[in-house]
């Protein structure tokens, strides 16, 4: 209920803050799948939940350390200890047909580059046997909080996000991959996002 009336609430602020969202036609009509998506400000996951929200009504869910999401019951926690009890958790949601967003850099990144992709997105992807859409968001860059609600309520950046092609790796469902092959896989997607956020991957 409180997500709802939030929602509503929101959603015009967040609709006026949109330069586009391109590549509309590459968003599954249903879940699930897991948005692989760059990190660059703290309003990003709100850009992610309206963005997807106007087109087709999914609601997401987010893989968090924090519980910055609290107000919309989709934050799934990730326990730094426990990692791959996280992953087995989304995939449970995953199975349920959710649809899970992932920054998948790990943490906010203000630089000109991508830091090299955390390899959860593609373990999800292959356990749930379920795509990943990658996505590229570009805007405003605030590094706290309050400057980034600030900027969004009184400065005319806006966001743009663009959705590339589905992400499958099918050959590999069942597999009991290692490390390395994880790794050569979520630098697959990461090269995929590069030219969507129009930063640069160097690994």
């Amino acid at each position: 209920m409180i997500y709802v009336i939030i929602r509503k609430m929101l959603l015009p602020i967040f609709r006026n803050k949109f330069n586009s969202i391109n590549g509309i036609e590459n968003i599954p009509q249903k879940g699930p799948y897991i948005i692989a998506s760059n990190h660059i400000d703290f309003l990003d996951g709100f850009y992610v939940c309206f963005g997807f929200y106007m087109i087709n009504k999914h609601l997401i869910y987010f893989l968090s350390k924090t519980k910055n999401y609290w107000w919309t019951k989709a934050t799934l926690p990730i326990d730094p200890k426990n990692k791959l009890q996280s992953i087995e958790t989304a995939v449970k949601y995953l199975k349920r047909g959710k649809t899970i967003c992932n920054f998948i850099e790990g943490k906010r990144n203000y630089k000109k580059y991508l830091l090299r992709g955390k390899t959860g997105s593609v373990r999800m992807a292959i356990k749930a046997q379920i795509p990943i859409i990658p996505i590229g968001i570009k805007g405003p860059m605030e590094k706290t909080f309050m400057r980034s609600v600030k900027k969004m309520l009184t400065s005319n950046n806006q966001v743009t996000i663009n959705i590339g092609e589905a992400i499958t790796f099918k050959k590999y469902y069942g597999q009991d991959l290692n490390k390395k092959t994880f790794h050569k896989l979520t630098d697959e997607v990461m090269q995929k996002i590069s030219p969507l956020c129009q930063k640069t991957y160097s690994f």
